[in-house]
This record gives C-alpha cells, structure tokens and sequence, in this order.
C-alpha cells in the first residue's frame, strides 16, 4: 500500500457530461411535443428540407395541438374578422391562399412527415428516446448555428480566389471519397456544455460504486449543485457516406434479409436506424449486437483517427480537440476545448487549407503501430496508436479497433474487411 493525495485522478473520477447546449424558447418548445422523437427522425432522414427555412420548431404542436401553419391560419382568421370593410376582401383572399396551399399538401405536413417515419423506422420506446435525443442534437445545428460547407467554399472561391477552385471541386470531394465521407463542415459557435454531476471513488463504472455527488451550498438548502461550464467554440462535422457504410456491412456479413434500395436515401438511413442499439459509453458493445458494434466502433475509430492526425498534422496540443459522437447519424464532430472566449481558426484554416491532405495522412499514417503484430491481434487499439486523452474521449476509449479502418484476419481465420480497403468498393 501506498499513500495517495486525495486530489490525485487515481483517488477519484469525475463523472460528467458533455452536452450540445441550443437553449432558447424555440428547443422548449420542441422538447414539450410528445412526437418529437419523430421530427428529429423525419429531418435526419431529409423527409423534407430541413434547415433555416424550415425548422423543427414549424412542425411541433402548441399546447392546444396547433402547428405553426395552424397558428398562422388562426392568427389570420382574427384579423380578418377585426379588420375594417376595406381591407377585408384583401385578407380574406391571403387567408383561402394560405388554405389552398396547405390542402394542397395533402392535410397536416406534420402528421404527414410523422406517419412517414414511422413507416421506415420501428424501435422499441427505450431506443426511441435515445436515438431521438441523439437526432435532435444532430440536426438543430443546421437551423441555428453558424455552418460553412463545401459548397460554401466553392463559392467564396470563386468570387475571391480562383486560384483554389480546383481544391475545392477536385482535390477536396476525391479525398472525401477516398475516405468514405459524405461531408464535412465547420461550425464556428459549436456550443457545448459540460457539467459534473459528482465522483466516485475507486472505479469509473457507477454500476459498480457510488456516485458522490457535491456538498449542497447551504444546510438547508434540497438542491444538489451540479458544476456547468459552458463555451462556444468552432468545430468540425464529419459525415460517413451512409451507402458506403451499408457495402462495407454487407461485405463483412452483417447484412441480414434484403438490403435496402441504395438509390433511396431516406430507406438506407433508416435501415442502419432499425438496426442500431443503445450504447452504454462505460461499456463494450458486446457481440450479440453485431451491426451496433460494427457501426459504432466504427464511427469511434474514425474519430480518434482524424483527431490524432490534427494533433500531428496541425500543431493542436493532444489535449485541446475533443470528440462528439452521432453514431446513429453516422457523424462525428471535432471542436476546439478550450476555455477561451475567442479561438484562434485552427480548425477552420484546416478546413479551408489543407483538408484533403489531413485526410490522406489519417489514411496513409494511420494503419501502423509499434506494438504490431500484437496490437492489432488482440484489440487493434492501445495508447500508441488509437487512444487518447479522456478528457477528450467521449467514451474512455472504448469500443475502438483500427480493424474496422483497415481491415485483418481474425482469430477464427477469417477477413474483415476495413471501411479505407477502397480495392473492395469499386
């Protein structure tokens, strides 16, 4: 036995979590509709065009069950009735415009795109509310932050440097392809939150302690203080190519029944959506959820991949990127941790400079280890290779393996094939 400063990690460990905080009456709102699971889904699924123009928050019912358009019509209707004779005819023909217009989409666009997804995806209530809080976080970025994409670049390029347009068009989609990609983006107010909830002691796992929480701030006081640090910061999206994810499924076996039709978008996220179970972050997948595990570890490898060689590639100390993880949206995000209230555009000059050549690097300088052979035939995962600071791992570097990247034999002699094996997907 030896002593321990009781500050020291190894005498405790935090336990927190890290949140995408969008606060504002229109996420209160969203979150007081019973289907918002469902409108979460119907946006991942692209059932209708999602984005600043059309808006979760036009989809969910008040507390009376009336939908945006409801209220607008309702809203109108007052108007006419108070309105003086001369302005009358002149609403009322605004008000049988906006009637005509939403008979015309065939009833309530809300029921309509609810009914739709759930006509692709069935999931049991407990994997609703995780995959649906998941989806929500995932797509209300696009209707409330501040988003460059590709395209973005392309333009901007146009006007102002010609002399990058081929990076943009050429350069930058063949490495998204090369890697399996279907997009990446850079937010620039990426806003998170972390909040520390208690301890432990001796053991991360809470199943198998206690969890302490902190002393309250006054003796009478019922609350119990939770710690909260929030920040906006930039960040950086990476989207797999859902098709790709699917082939690279079916190629290893894990594909079951019929595979869905790949040119219908909508019918390939929801078949992974069928497929995927929750995830307990203190915990290894086990194997009887194959395409979880396969997916997940997946989505995870490629994260820590991509974050090592920002490390390497870009000059970011090892502790200042952290991870966020979609794995049900196929997606990922980078974002700078620090505590600043202002970033110095590390992640955004990666984006807008030398994207395709960080991308080529995870895969040419990412296979390798120093521990091969015997790394990658136990868990193809260690601290030289794959793992990296918890304080910016979202899962304490669980369920990776740089197999599901690159591909090996297994123990029972058979191949699994890598998600980067681009001889496989021609």
């Amino acid at each position: 036995m030896r002593p321990i400063v009781h500050r020291a990690t190894s005498a405790y460990y935090p336990q927190y979590r890290t949140l995408i905080n969008l606060p504002g009456r229109d996420l209160d709102r969203i979150l007081d509709d019973p289907d918002r699971h469902w409108l979460a889904i119907a946006a991942y699924l692209r059932l209708f065009n999602h984005g600043t123009e059309n808006r979760l928050v036009d989809l969910v019912a008040n507390p009376q069950g009336q939908t945006a358009d409801q209220e607008s019509i309702a809203t109108l209707e007052r108007f006419v009735e108070q309105a003086p004779p001369a302005m009358k005819a002149t609403l009322q023909a605004q008000l049988d415009s906006l009637r005509q217009g939403l008979s015309g989409l065939g009833g309530s666009r809300r029921d309509q795109l609810i009914n739709r997804a759930k006509s692709l995806v069935s999931l049991p209530d407990d994997i609703l509310e995780e995959a649906g809080q998941e989806l929500l976080e995932f797509v209300r970025p696009d209707e409330t932050l501040s988003i460059t994409t590709l395209s973005g670049l392309q333009q901007k390029a146009r006007q102002e440097f010609p002399g990058r347009v081929p990076l943009y068009t050429v350069a930058y989609p063949n490495a998204l392809r090369e890697t399996g990609l279907a997009d990446v983006r850079l937010i620039g107010d990426f806003p998170v939150t972390t909040v520390v909830v208690g301890y432990t002691r001796n053991e991360r796992e809470a199943a198998n302690t206690i969890i302490r929480s902190f002393p309250r701030l006054k003796q009478n006081d019922p609350r119990i203080p939770l710690f909260v640090d929030t920040t906006e910061t930039e960040a950086l999206m990476f989207r797999l190519d859902p098709v790709r994810v699917i082939r690279w499924l079916n190629l290893n076996g894990l594909v079951n029944g019929q595979l869905s039709d790949l040119n219908d978008e909508a019918a390939v996220r929801a078949w992974i959506l069928n497929r995927m179970r929750n995830i307990n972050p203190f915990e290894e997948i086990p194997e009887s959820e194959p395409v979880t595990r396969a997916v997940y570890g997946l989505v995870h490898s490629f994260s820590h991949m991509v974050l090592r060689q920002a490390v390497i590639q870009s000059g970011f100390d090892r502790t200042s990127l952290s991870e966020y993880l979609f794995p049900h949206a196929l997606s990922f995000v980078l974002y700078s941790n620090n505590r600043s209230k202002f970033t110095i555009g590390g992640l955004y000059t990666l984006f807008e400079q030398t994207l395709d050549e960080h991308l080529r690097a995870v895969v040419d300088k990412g296979e390798a280890c120093v521990y091969d052979p015997v790394c990658m035939e136990e868990t193809g995962a260690c601290h030289a290779c794959m793992h990296i600071s918890e304080m910016s791992c979202e899962h304490f570097n669980r369920n990776l393996s740089r197999k599901y990247l690159f591909g090996r034999i297994e123990p029972d002699g058979n191949e699994f094939i890598g998600y980067w094996d681009n001889q496989r997907f021609v």
